[in-house]
């Protein structure tokens, strides 16, 4: 199977894969600084959905597309679990992710992504975080009043053909707006290349619609290909890793959170490689995805004056 071919694989089964992005504006009644916003969204959002959760009362569980804190906290796979090249996919990924900086926060912004089944349950979440917010965050009772909703609905093909049209593919300037925390070689990136990049798309792209999606095991991207990505480089990048921690109340304790910051400028992309990157774009890669890491956005290259 050639790059194309492979690329046409993936495009075909995201174009059956649902994608419904939410993009809130609050208005807060008072000044609420976070320092990891969507870590605590995240616990506000499930929360307030488990507490409408018949399973919790029950012990038997919700049946299947009827509970929103079962299809977005709890999910059950739709496809058999075996071993795949992107790794074991009795690990099932999350299909949705509380998409908001600090600076967003401050600003009253906060975006939701909801993918396969879980976007059914969009009017749950905007309720749920309705009532989350009129109620009052955290010690200080601030509400948080939601006054506006964007729905914005497609699947996750039209989604990543949206990102490449805007985007270009010669020359690229790959952006960070959240930390990306990914591993190379089994530690954490501390720069990220096109390959890195890639593979990472490749892997929540496959897990997605392997478990949310049409079940289809898709296949890893060519050997010969990859061995040419990995030999270029950007042609400039300013990483820098960042230092963020999450508090689990489950737990009760913090976990290390840190990713990359900043962006690269990459030139002399073939087709497949630009269009993987625009699916990283439209679902996130890496760990973290959940509470908002793993974002990044793509720039036409004369978009980025910081970079030659």
């Amino acid at each position: 199977m050639n790059p194309g071919e492979w690329a046409a694989a993936y495009r075909e089964a995201l174009a059956g894969l649902p994608v419904r992005i939410l993009d809130l504006s609050l208005e807060l009644e008072a000044r609420f600084p976070l320092e990891f916003p969507g870590a605590f969204l995240r616990g506000v959002l499930g929360n307030r959905l488990r507490a409408g959760c018949r399973s919790r009362r029950t012990g038997d569980r919700c049946p299947a597309g009827t509970c929103p804190w079962c299809d977005l906290f709890d999910a059950e796979p739709s496809g058999q679990a075996a071993d795949h090249w992107s790794g074991d996919l009795r690990t099932i990924p999350v299909p949705y992710a509380v998409q908001v900086t600090p600076p967003e926060w401050s600003r009253g912004r906060l975006r939701v992504l909801l993918v396969g089944p879980a976007a059914r349950h969009a009017e749950a979440v905007v309720e749920a975080l309705r009532e989350a917010g009129a109620r009052g965050l955290g010690r200080e009772r601030v509400r948080a009043l939601v006054v506006d909703v964007e729905d914005r609905q497609a699947s996750a093909a039209e989604r990543t053909a949206s990102v490449m049209a805007a985007g270009g593919s010669e020359r690229l300037v790959l952006e960070a707006v959240s930390p990306l925390r990914l591993k190379c070689g089994g530690r954490w990136c501390r720069e990220l290349a096109p390959r890195a990049l890639v593979v990472a798309a490749a892997r929540r792209a496959s897990a997605l619609v392997f478990h949310h999606g049409s079940g289809e095991a898709l296949p890893a991207p060519p050997r010969p290909w990859l061995e040419e990505l990995a030999e270029r480089s950007p042609a400039a990048a300013d990483w820098r890793w960042v230092h963020l921690e999450r508090w689990s109340a489950r737990q009760r304790r913090r976990y290390p959170a840190g990713g990359l910051v900043g962006r690269a400028d990459l030139r002399d992309l073939d087709e497949p490689a630009a269009f993987l990157l625009a699916v990283g774009a439209v679902l996130g890669v890496g760990k973290g995805i959940a509470y908002g890491l793993g974002r990044y956005r793509l720039l036409p290259g004369a978009a980025s004056p910081g970079l030659p």
